[in-house]
């Protein structure tokens, strides 16, 4: 029975002369091996250096702009619920 033509690995050869685990690894990365490749993990706001921490900015930044999305989501509704209030009386 032929082996896999990945070294260090024993298993019967399914497709392409590799194993099920390679065969499918090469399918779904393109790669045979599980090394990574390394990615900048740092904000995308000019001239911030910091690690981020979600959607591509660092914590100070995602705060800034979540909170931000949360007042214009809020905050007409508000003002508008506050001008016919007052100005009503």
């Amino acid at each position: 029975m032929e082996t896999c033509k990945i070294s260090g690995c024993s298993n019967p050869v399914k497709a392409k002369q590799l194993c099920s685990k390679h065969h499918q690894r090469l399918r779904r990365t393109g790669r045979y091996d599980l090394r990574r490749e390394r990615q900048d993990h740092i904000c995308s706001e000019p001239g911030c250096g910091n690690k981020y921490h979600a959607r591509s900015l660092c914590k100070k930044h995602y705060q800034r702009w979540f909170y931000s999305k949360q007042k214009k989501a809020v905050y007409p509704v508000f003002a508008n619920f506050i001008r016919l209030r007052f100005n009503a009386q």
